[in-house]
């Protein structure tokens, strides 16, 4: 019995040592990544975007007669500090078109220019990052087209987006995942009827320009 609780013992102490190791390198291979990725990524891509007042129900606007959609492109800075922060900085070409069903005759096709900023906070997970919009961070200005001048904010999304960085760190993808709903108003529950929604993908490529130590 007792070489048996020997042999127990010794082998307890070695699983626990085991799992002792393998955490700690997960949490180095994670903290690599964290490492591999701070400073600022110039990047360029393009997404599409359908806006609907009333909102949507299944990716679908509620009231198509007065939805609209467009394609975008995007260059700009992606910025990721030690502490798990960031933003994104970017000039925002756009352009919009409206239906034209049934008695609607739709409006004029549009484009424009705008310059968008939000916060975040991200994570990496062997290479692959997830980004929080921070809360209260989304402006727009708008610098041509119909709506310039003017601004917009307020714009809530409704869940992270995601994208990779290469293990030297040097080159990242990002994408919006499942595409993201952004919410600007009341919720459209409470009042469909000033409320407006958008749903939007996209993908962007960048490279590191800049080395925070």
């Amino acid at each position: 019995m007792k070489g048996n609780g020997k042999k127990l013992a010794v082998i307890m102490v070695v699983a626990a040592i085991a799992m002792f190791t393998a955490v700690a390198m997960a949490s180095a291979f994670d903290n690599q990544w964290r490492k591999a990725i701070r400073g600022e990524y110039a990047f360029t891509g393009t997404g599409q975007c359908l806006f609907a007042p009333g909102g949507f129900t299944n990716f679908v606007p509620n009231y198509p007669d007065v939805s609209w959609y467009g394609p975008n492109w995007w260059d700009g800075v992606i910025t990721f500090n030690k502490n798990g922060s960031g933003s994104l900085d970017a000039r925002h070409r756009y352009m919009g078109f409206y239906p034209k069903m049934g008695s609607n005759p739709g409006l004029p096709e549009y484009a424009g220019l705008a310059h968008i900023y939000w916060g975040f906070t991200y994570t990496v997970d062997r290479g692959k990052i997830i980004f929080t919009v921070t809360p209260g961070t989304y402006k727009v200005e708008y610098q041509k087209g119909p709506d310039a001048p003017g601004s917009a904010s307020g714009v809530e999304f409704d869940h992270p987006y995601d994208g990779y960085i290469s293990a030297d760190g040097k080159n990242l993808i990002v994408s919006y995942g499942v595409p993201m709903k952004g919410l600007a108003g009341p919720p459209c529950s409470e009042d469909p009827f000033n409320c407006f929604e958008s749903v939007c993908s996209g993908t962007f490529q960048g490279f590191r320009t800049d080395w925070e130590q």
